[in-house]
């Protein structure tokens, strides 16, 4: 979800907190969160973050890039930051820059340890400081990843599958002039119950859909626009009146009200199965 501008640890652990999810999902994406963080983060303690959906992560991040990472310098006096150089490869938000920082993970337990010459998609806001920073907690992930031997080839498949989606969404943003932003502060939900119709159905191209949800002051969904969207009919519409009958839209900030009626982007994204679990679709990235 966002406002929109259209211009045409050793055991790693990351604990999802969903808003509105039923009890099956929950249980399948845990399962899935536990594997990918395990996967990428092995040199984690221990991090609790809370999953927000990734419409709304485009949206409240200040800077989005895919870059190249030249050198980690740890700070000497905050030593639980370093200051990275970056190569940027391709921007998707905010300005160009080739400094950032990370929360490091020698002194913390949400922090990071980007390998030098690694490629990496980068989320990352500006600190009280005015400093660009990322760290586990945000959607970024390293790109070329080298993964351990250990690791059954079926979960690096689906973290890689799951990493070209966020691709292809961040690609088709900026291929559309889309720039998301959170200006009213807003999170988005889907109450489930319709969604799970759509548990272990097959999605062969476009693993995302995307709509342009118009919204008065207080909040009250006056019409919805698909912007992009699987590819099948008969999903299209019923996926379409299912986000008419479930999407929800609140403040993070508990406000009863926005001052202006506005227009924001909210998604959906295909999982494909995996390790016997059936596919579904939600709208988070893990």
């Amino acid at each position: 979800m966002g406002l929109v501008n259209l211009k045409n640890n050793d055991d790693n652990t990351i604990i999802l907190e969903p808003y509105r999810i039923n009890s099956v999902i929950i249980l399948i994406m845990k399962t899935l969160l536990l594997l990918i963080s395990t996967i990428y983060y092995q040199q984690s303690i221990a991090c609790s973050c809370r999953a927000i959906p990734i419409l709304d992560s485009i949206a409240e991040s200040d800077f989005i890039a895919t870059a190249k990472i030249l050198d980690v310098i740890p700070e000497q006096q905050k030593r639980w930051l370093a200051d990275i150089d970056i190569e940027v490869i391709s921007l998707y938000k905010g300005e160009k820059v080739d400094k950032l920082k990370i929360r490091h993970s020698s002194e913390s337990s949400c922090g990071l340890d980007p390998p030098i010459d690694s490629t990496w998609l980068i989320f990352a806001n500006k600190d009280k400081e005015g400093d660009l920073k990322f760290s586990l907690c945000s959607q970024s992930r390293q790109i070329d990843k080298e993964f351990e031997p250990y690791i059954e080839r079926k979960y690096v498949d689906y973290s890689k599958k799951l990493m070209e989606t966020k691709l292809e969404i961040l690609k088709y943003l900026d291929k559309k002039r889309i720039y998301l932003s959170n200006e009213y502060k807003l999170r988005t939900a889907f109450t489930k119950q319709c969604l799970k119709d759509f548990n272990g159905i097959e999605v062969k191209a476009n693993k995302f859909a995307l709509y342009k949800v118009s919204l008065d002051a207080q909040f009250n969904v006056n019409n919805i626009d698909p912007l992009i969207e699987f590819t099948d009919e008969r999903l299209k519409e019923n996926l379409l009146n299912c986000v008419y009958g479930s999407v929800k839209i609140f403040s993070k900030d508990n406000q009863t009200e926005i001052p202006a009626i506005t227009n924001i982007i909210v998604g959906l994204i295909y999982h494909p199965p995996i390790d016997g679990d059936e596919s579904f679709i939600d709208e988070y990235i893990y």
